[in-house]
């Protein structure tokens, strides 16, 4: 079967668990994905079967469109809310509520998080170093040292603020990750 599918994945399985699955439904063997979501990503996942993945190449270095939702009162070591967030002290947090404005996000975005940028991926993903996942890695208790790389925003919009919750859509680059632009936020 040669064909491409956009699956809308849901929170809680990996793309490589929507590939198995769909193995096992369609009786495929030759089947891939254009660049993988997170786990606890939602969204447009395009997945193709039989002599169509050849043509993964071609697509999955495309820049790709999302919109986030990220909580400014705290952090996790995995830069989402699957590991333990770490919130930051109540005054802190009221401090912040009277005197964040969506001009001052904005500016952090034109000035940082804009255009060609360096961001660390998180431990907690699917990175090979050295041939193994990083996660796996941080899991098994190694020290993981994560390279900047090269990323690039290509457009942003602010859909809403009320702090703590800011609602971002981003066009960035292939291999960005989002929870690297909330953590460096």
């Amino acid at each position: 079967m040669d064909s491409f599918f956009l699956i809308d994945k849901p929170s809680g399985i990996t793309s490589f668990g929507v590939l198995r699955d769909m193995r096992r439904i369609l009786s495929v063997k030759k089947i891939g994905h254009t660049g993988t979501l997170d786990p606890l990503a939602t969204g447009g996942l395009l997945v193709a079967t039989g002599n169509y993945t050849k043509l993964i190449p071609y697509v999955e270095k495309d820049s790709k469109k999302y919109t986030a939702t990220i909580q400014l009162d705290g952090t996790s070591p995995s830069y989402d809310s699957d590991t333990e967030i770490s919130y930051i002290s109540q005054d802190r947090q009221k401090e912040l509520e009277q005197n964040t404005t969506l001009s001052q996000i904005d500016d952090i975005f034109q000035k940082q998080l804009f255009g060609k940028i360096q961001q660390i991926p998180p431990k907690y993903s699917a990175l090979k170093i050295d041939g193994k996942r990083a996660l796996d890695r941080t899991l098994a208790g190694q020290e993981v040292e994560m390279k900047r790389r090269d990323v690039e925003v290509l457009s942003y919009t602010i859909l809403s603020f009320t702090y703590p919750e800011l609602i971002v859509e981003l066009e960035v680059s292939a291999g960005t990750y989002i929870r690297s632009i909330a953590h460096d936020l």
